[in-house]
């Protein structure tokens, strides 16, 4: 018991009981990185374009299908932080693609100046779509590593149902 392997090996392990599930993350290889990072904004960004397609005038349904996947799956692992700006990237980039026309229709009905008007929708965009879609990826990536891989699509489906009624219900339920 007082061999110094064993005491080396007991130094190294003990910081890793410690850190919990950083240290089970960090053995299944953290995707922390740049990498993965600019994964998840490729999928928010994909996903907006799925989104963009799936809704008139283009119609394409089948194209909603896709959305779940391409924003959440690389978020996985990710810091909360980073798979929130990934649903801030997405949520942004969907309304350009849906909603592009709140643009004009702000200069119009408000009477805005161009600054004004898009300042004005990117914040509506901001907290209709960026904080409750941030905050569904942020909880992803959290909690997705700590459940069974087949508990992960029910607990994906069940959080975007909760992010949904939220941000349908939000303020003025838009």
């Amino acid at each position: 018991s007082g061999s110094p392997t064993r005491a080396v090996d007991a130094k190294h392990r003990a910081p890793a009981r410690r850190a919990g599930w950083r240290a089970v993350a960090a053995e299944r290889g953290s995707r922390s990185g740049l990498g993965a990072t600019a994964a998840a904004l490729l999928g928010a960004i994909g996903g907006a374009l799925a989104y963009t397609i799936a809704c008139p005038p283009y119609a394409w349904a089948a194209a909603g299908w896709l959305i779940p996947a391409l924003v959440l799956v690389p978020c996985r692992g990710l810091p909360p932080w980073r798979a929130a700006l990934a649903g801030v990237v997405f949520a942004m980039a969907m309304g350009v693609g849906v909603t592009g026309w709140a643009f004009h229709a702000s200069l119009e009905y408000f009477d805005f100046n161009r600054a004004s008007a898009a300042a004005f929708v990117a914040l509506v965009w901001l907290v209709y779509g960026g904080i409750p879609f941030g905050l569904l990826l942020a909880a992803y990536a959290r909690w997705a590593d700590r459940l069974p891989a087949a508990a992960r699509a029910p607990f994906a489906a069940w959080a975007w149902v909760v992010m949904e009624v939220v941000r349908t219900t939000f303020v003025t339920g838009m």
